[in-house]
């Protein structure tokens, strides 16, 4: 069964996606192989149709969430200098990209957070703690010189097994 509020729309698709959507992609192979696809993951956030990546996409069960930072539905940064605030919005916007998805953070498997300072980075653990209530997935912590986002002090992204469609 497919998830609640997951479309899928053949390729080409040059039209952006509304809300609560995902686009699957087929791409042509060699004669005689299976078509591969994937699915495109979005919440519909407005602001995110201007970017030039997914997300997330969904092959199979995996799912793989693209870097987030700590925007809001305006693109607008939140938390401006507060790690742990950032770390919060990141985590509610994953929140919205895994219920669109019909996952949720038990699904997750993998974190990578991306930080430019370790500066109250320990706090981060707490938001952890609130979202991974039944054990925490593989992690990777990186300090990095900079961010894409200006003000941005954290970015993370995360790989999920979702269940099976049917």
């Amino acid at each position: 069964m497919r998830s609640p509020g997951v479309r899928y729309v053949p390729e080409p698709c040059r039209d952006r996606l509304s809300v609560g959507r995902s686009t699957r992609r087929d791409k042509p192979r060699a004669e005689g192989t299976s078509m591969p696809t994937f699915d495109i993951i979005d919440p519909g956030w407005s602001y995110s149709q201007r970017y030039t990546f997914s997300l997330a996409v969904r092959k199979g069960n995996w799912m793989f969430i693209s870097g987030l930072t700590a925007t809001d539905e305006r693109g607008m940064m939140v938390g401006k200098g507060d790690i742990v605030a950032q770390t919060r919005q990141i985590f509610a916007k994953m929140k919205a990209i895994l219920d669109a998805a019909g996952g949720s953070f038990d699904d997750i498997v993998k974190t990578v957070d991306y930080i430019v300072t370790t500066e109250g980075y320990k706090g981060t653990a707490d938001v952890r703690r609130d979202y991974f209530c039944n054990g925490f997935p593989a992690a990777t912590g990186i300090v990095v010189k900079e961010l894409l986002r200006p003000d941005a002090l954290i970015e993370i992204d995360a790989i999920a097994v979702l269940e099976d469609k049917h």
